[in-house]
């Protein structure tokens, strides 16, 4: 018999992702601004270029959560709640990395035009989207729909949420 899945358990496997994914974009920026402030020489401009970036980086961060609610909708049609909860981690998972591609970017762009501006944005994405997109108890409730049985399932600590779905 496998490992006992509870709700705890769960939701702490699911943060620890959440945070190891944020983290890798802290050390990336801090290792790209690191590299590029040995080189003193930058212009500070909003250029063009810059906005153009921010109206693209912002569409697709629309797009991340515009896939986000339409695959958790889905997962509140599923019957077993171990395959909602699977799948809504899945679904972290996939907009967690998109989102992290997302915020890379304004970081190679900085790289790239050694304009802060692009820094900043990178620094503001991290921050206001991985703090929004962090896991709880309660958004796992509300987002999934979870009522009556399964809710209690959920806050019982003994109950192992995969086990249940292959009964």
């Amino acid at each position: 018999m496998g490992k006992i899945v509870t709700t705890k358990a769960y939701l702490s496997t699911l943060g620890l992702l959440h945070k190891a994914i944020s983290f890798s974009m802290l050390l990336f920026a801090g290792s790209i601004y690191y590299v590029k402030t040995l080189d003193e020489d930058r212009e500070e401009i909003l250029s063009i270029n810059f906005w153009i970036f921010l109206i693209l980086v912002m569409g697709f961060v629309w797009l991340i959560q515009f896939f986000y609610i339409k695959r958790v909708n889905k997962l509140k049609e599923k019957e077993k709640l171990s395959s909602k909860l699977k799948d809504y981690m899945t679904t972290n998972v996939i907009c967690w990395a998109l989102t992290e591609f997302s915020i890379s970017l304004s970081f190679i762009f900085y790289f790239l035009t050694q304009q802060m501006n692009f820094f900043f944005l990178g620094i503001f994405l991290w921050v206001i989207l991985f703090a929004i997109q962090a896991p709880s108890y309660n958004k796992i409730i509300n987002h999934l729909g979870l009522r009556g049985e399964e809710r209690q399932k959920m806050e019982d600590p003994e109950f192992d949420l995969y086990e249940a779905g292959q009964r």
